[in-house]
C-alpha cells in the first residue's frame, strides 16, 4: 500500500518516479521499514510532461507485476515455471482455480479473505493488460487498492507502521520540505529506554519474538543472482496474447553488505550459463510462434519464407534433403511420411531448438516419451468431447484377429471433429454371445455419454445384429447399424458370385498368378506397363478382386503386346499349357468384353465404398444418395436388349442386401437435411421419395427428441425448409441450398 502512494507522488509537482520498480528495489531497513531505492524527481518541465506520458503505462505495468509477486510468493522469472505473468495467466483468465495460485502461508493467514484476493487479482489484471489504453493511472490504481487494503496514506507511512512498503516524501508544498526521520521518533522506541537514537533495538522484546521473527526472515529470504545494473527494462506480456512489448530485465541489486557479495557472486559464478540460457529463452520463446501454428500456415498455402531461410543457398537446403534421404533410405521408411504434420512439426521444433539437439534414446522413446505421448493425446479427447455434444457422435465397434490369436475388439467414435479411438479389449476369453457384446458397446456408451451417442455400428454378425436389438431396447433413443462397408462389400462379392461374373473373374485371378509367379514374365510386364504393378487379389481388403480386374483393363494394351512379343514367343513358358492358357485369356476379345461388363456393374459400388469407408467427407449425409445415385449409373451401364436379364440379377442384389440391412431411418433423415442433395430431389418432382425422407426424418426426430415442445418447434422448421418458406425463402439461402454443406451450415 504503502508503494501505491509513493508512486501516485508521480503526479506532484515536480514529478516523483522510480526508474527500476521491482522487488530488488525495495529493501528493509534494520528496524523492518521499507525504502524504494533508484528514485528521481523531474524539474524540468518539458522532461516532466514527457515522463508522465511515456513512463505511467510502464510503471503501472511494473507495479502490478509487483503486487503479483507479493501475492504469489514467486519470482518474476525461474526456470521450472518461466514468466510469473505467463505462469499466473491461466489463473487470471479463469483456467484455472484462483483460489490455487496465492502463496499458502498468505492462505494460511485468517486476516486475508477470498474476496480481498479476488480483488487484489483485478487490479494485477488491469496493470497488465496488453493495451496500454486500457491500464488505469496510479491515481486509480491507489483508490482500488484502498477499497481492499482499507489504509491511508498516513497509516503506510514509517510514523505509524514500521513494516510499511514504502516511505513517502511529501516535497513541494508552499515551498517547504517535510521530512520525517524514524530514528528520532519517539513512539518508536519503548519507555524508559536509555537509548537515546533508537539504534539498541527494543529491551522489552522477548527471545521467542526475536527468534520467530528471525526464522520467518530466514524462511522467505530470496536469493537473487547478481546481474547487469544498467539493464532496467521491463517485460510486459498479455496473460491471453503472450507477446513482449519490451526487453526482458532480471535486475538484481547489491545489498551492500560483504557477506551478501560473496554470496551472490558465487550462485552468479555456478550458475552463468543457466542465466544465459533463462535471458536468451524469456527473448526468444515469446518471440517466435510455436511448430504447430508454424506448420499449419505452412500446410495452408498461405504463409511466407522467413527472413533466416531466405538467406540460404540452394546448396545448404540441398546438404539437408540429402541427410533426411538418407535417413529414409537406411531406415526404410515409407516416402509418404515426409507429407506428414507430425514429421513437419518435429523438424520445425527441432530447428527452433538450434544447434546441438541432441535426439531421444531408445530408452526415452520406449519408456517416458511413450507414457507423456500417451497423456497428450488423453488431452486431445476434450476437443471430441466438444463435437460429440454439439454434434452428436457414432460409437463404432470393429472385431479382429492378431498374429497371436487373440480376439480384440477396437472401440472408436466418430464425429464431425474426426474418428477418436476409445479403447481396445482382448475377448479371446469371453463368449461373444449377444449380452456379452450388448454389456460391452452399454459400457462404452456411458463413457462417452448416452445423450451424446446418436448410434452404434457394427459388423453384421448374427451375434452383433442381437447386441443391436438389445441395445435399442435398453436406450430407447438410440440406432444400432450395420457397417455399410461391411454392407456393400457383401454386395460385391455377391455381384462376383454371378455366373456372368464368376468365370472372367477366375481367369483374372489365373492371369495375374501366372505373371507374379515367374520372375523374367514378372520383368516383361513391369517394361511393358512403364514399372506399374497390377492389383493382386487380397483376403483382406474390401473389393480388391474388382480392383485387379480395373487395373487389368487400364493395361489392357501393355499386357497383349507382352503376350505377342518375341520375348514371349521364345520363352519355354510359352510353350507350356498354363502359359497358352494364360495367352488365350489375354488374347480373347469375349474374356474382356465380359469384364468390362463386370466392372460396370461394380464400379458405382466402389465410389460409393470408397467415401463410406474414408473420413474425409462425413458418409452418413451423402451414402443414402450415391447408393440412388451408383443404381442409376449400374442401369444405364447395360442399356443392351440381351443385357436386361443380367441387369435384373445384378440390381435383385443390391436392393436385398440395402433394404435388408442399410434401409435404415438416419440415412434417409441425413439425405432430408443435407440441402446440397435434397433440394435437386424436390426440384426433380419424385414427390414419393420425398414423403419417404420426410417419413425417415419424422421417426428420427419422434425418437431422438423426448421433449414434445422442442419436437415440435423442430417439425415447425422442417415444413419450412421442404417449402422454402419463412428463413428458407431468402434469396442467400435459396442460391447456397445446392451448395451447402451441411457440416459446415453450424453458426
Amino acid at each position: 500500500m504503502g508503494v501505491t502512494y509513493c508512486l501516485h507522488m508521480n503526479q506532484l509537482d515536480p514529478p516523483f518516479t522510480s526508474r527500476t520498480l521491482n522487488s530488488s528495489s525495495i529493501f528493509l531497513t534494520e528496524h523492518y521499514s521499507t525504502k524504494i531505492s533508484n528514485t528521481e524527481f523531474w524539474k524540468n518541465d518539458k522532461d516532466a510532461a514527457s515522463m508522465q506520458t511515456a513512463n505511467q503505462d510502464i510503471i503501472v505495468y511494473k507495479f502490478g507485476i509487483l503486487l503479483l509477486e507479493v501475492i504469489s510468493g514467486r519470482l518474476p522469472f525461474s526456470e521450472d515455471h518461466g514468466l510469473l505473468v505467463l505462469w499466473a495467466s491461466s489463473y487470471l483468465d479463469g483456467k484455472r482455480p484462483l483460489s490455487a495460485m496465492p502463496d499458502p502461508m498468505l492462505r494460511a493467514s485468517s486476516s486475508v479473505s477470498d474476496e480481498d484476493l479476488a480483488a487484489l487479482c483485478d487490479v494485477v489484471r488491469l496493470c497488465i493488460n496488453c493495451d496500454t489504453e486500457k491500464r488505469p493511472s496510479m491515481n486509480k490504481v491507489a483508490s482500488l487498492m484502498k477499497g481492499v487494503i482499507r489504509l491511508s496514506p498516513e497509516q503506510t507511512t514509517p510514523r505509524n507502521n514500521p513494516l510499511c512498503v514504502a516511505m513517502a516524501t511529501d516535497a513541494g508544498t508552499d515551498g517547504e520540505e517535510a521530512t520525517y526521520d524514524p530514528m528520532k521518533d519517539p513512539e518508536r522506541r519503548p519507555q524508559r529506554s536509555n537509548d537515546p537514537d533508537g539504534s539498541m533495538g527494543c529491551p522489552r522484546a522477548s527471545t521467542d519474538i526475536r527468534r520467530e521473527m528471525g526464522e520467518y526472515l530466514e524462511k522467505n529470504r530470496r536469493n537473487k543472482g547478481l546481474l547487469d545494473d544498467d539493464d532496467d527494462a521491463v517485460v510486459e506480456v498479455d496473460a491471453a496474447t503472450m507477446e513482449p512489448t519490451a526487453q526482458a530485465s532480471l535486475t538484481r541489486q547489491s545489498s551492500g553488505t560483504a557477506a551478501k557479495k560473496n554470496k551472490k557472486a558465487f550462485a552468479v559464478k555456478m550458475s552463468s550459463k543457466k542465466c544465459q540460457s533463462v535471458a536468451a529463452k524469456s527473448i526468444v520463446s515469446m518471440l517466435r510462434r510455436k511448430p504447430e501454428e508454424v506448420v499449419d500456415e505452412r500446410r495452408s498455402g498461405f504463409s511466407q519464407s522467413t527472413m533466416e531461410s531466405s538467406t540460404k543457398t540452394a546448396e545448404e537446403r540441398h546438404y539437408v534433403n540429402i541427410q533426411w534421404a538418407l535417413f529414409f533410405y537406411e531406415c526404410g521408411i515409407p516416402f509418404n511420411v515426409a507429407s506428414s504434420r507430425q514429421f513437419q512439426v518435429a523438424i520445425e521444433a527441432s530447428c527452433q531448438y538450434g544447434s546441438g539437439y541432441k535426439p531421444p534414446s531408445p530408452h526415452e522413446l520406449r519408456e517416458p516419451l511413450l507414457r507423456d505421448c500417451v497423456k497428450e493425446t488423453k488431452l486431445l479427447r476434450k476437443k471430441h468431447e466438444e463435437a460429440w455434444k454439439q454434434y452428436g457422435c457414432t460409437l463404432m465397434s470393429d472385431g479382429w484377429s492378431d498374429r497371436r490369436g487373440r480376439h480384440l475388439i477396437n472401440f472408436l467414435v466418430n464425429s464431425p471433429e474426426g474418428t477418436y479411438f476409445l479403447e481396445s479389449i482382448d475377448a479371446s476369453s469371453e463368449c461373444q454371445d449377444a449380452h456379452m457384446l450388448a454389456d460391452l458397446l452399454e459400457n462404452r456408451i456411458e463413457d462417452v455419454g448416452k445423450e451424446n451417442v446418436v448410434q452404434v455400428v457394427t459388423d453384421n454378425g448374427a451375434n452383433y445384429k442381437a447386441a443391436g436389438k438389445l441395445l435399442m431396447e435398453r436406450i430407447p433413443t438410440l440406432y444400432w447399424s450395420p457397417c455399410a462397408c461391411h454392407c456393400l462389400d457383401l454386395m460385391l462379392e455377391d455381384i462376383g458370385k454371378l455366373k456372368a461374373f464368376k468365370k472372367p473373374i477366375a481367369r483374372g485371378r489365373r492371369v495375374t498368378t501366372f505373371i507374379y509367379r515367374h520372375g523374367r514374365i514378372l520383368s516383361l510386364m513391369r517394361k511393358a506397363t512403364g514399372g506399374m504393378d497390377l492389383v493382386r487379389p487380397a483376403a483382406t481388403r474390401f473389393a480388391t478382386t474388382f480392383l485387379s480386374l480395373k487395373s487389368l483393363v487400364k493395361h489392357k494394351q501393355a499386357l497383349r503386346s507382352l503376350f505377342t512379343c518375341q520375348a514371349w514367343t521364345g520363352n519355354k513358358l510359352a510353350k507350356t499349357q498354363a502359359g497358352l492358357n494364360v495367352q488365350d485369356i489375354i488374347l480373347s476379345a469375349y474374356w474382356w468384353h465380359s469384364v468390362e461388363d463386370c466392372l460396370r456393374a461394380s464400379a458405382p459400388l466402389l465410389i460409393v465404398l470408397r467415401l463410406a469407408d474414408g473420413d474425409e467427407v462425413p458418409a452418413m449425409p451423402e451414402i443414402a444418395a450415391l447408393m440412388k445415385h451408383a443404381k442409376e449409373r449400374i442401369n444405364l451401364g447395360f442399356p443392351q436388349q440381351n443385357k436386361q436379364a443380367l441387369l435384373k440379377r445384378i440390381m435383385t442384389i443390391v436392393d436385398k442386401r440395402w433394404e435388408t440391412q442399410m434401409d435404415h431411418p438416419l440415412y434417409g433423415a441425413a439425405l432430408f437435411l443435407n440441402p446440397g442433395k435434397f433440394s435437386s430431389i424436390v426440384k426433380s418432382g419424385d414427390d414419393a421419395l420425398v414423403g419417404e425422407l420426410r417419413s425417415c426424418f419424422n421417426d428420427v426426430l419422434a425418437k431422438t427428441v423426448l421433449d414434445v415442445n422442442t419436437r415440435n418447434k423442430i417439425d415447425q422448421q422442417a415444413v419450412l425448409y421442404v417449402g422454402k418458406r419463412g428463413a428458407f425463402s431468402n434469396v442467400m439461402a435459396i442460391e447456397n441450398m445446392e451448395k451447402r454443406n451441411p457440416r459446415k451450415s453450424t453458426y
